[in-house]
């Protein structure tokens, strides 16, 4: 079984491009701890390539660019369910 979910999104009607933009969304991620978000620096569960350029972003700027990224990059990769997947909890003290 995959453990990824390919979405079609059509292009913005005001963007020129012919092709729909690819958001892929991933249960496990190749990216490394070290891989930084290039917003904040925080740990990258996220990854843009437009026009040969990979951006990455935390999964709080992925959220906040998604809707530009589907416009203006070529795929975009969203590894952001491993976040859900950490296995930490959080303690209300």
């Amino acid at each position: 079984m995959s453990d990824e979910t390919t979405v079609t999104q059509e292009p913005n009607k005001t963007d020129h491009k012919d092709m729909p933009i690819l958001l892929t969304r991933h249960e496990s991620s190749p990216l490394l701890a070290t891989d930084r978000c290039d917003r904040c620096g925080a740990q990258a569960y996220a990854s843009a390539t437009i026009k040969e350029t990979v951006l990455l972003f935390c999964g709080h700027h992925f959220r906040k660019y998604l809707d530009a990224l589907c416009i203006q990059a070529d795929s975009v990769d969203d590894y952001t369910a491993e976040l859900d997947n950490t296995g930490m909890t959080s303690a209300i003290v």
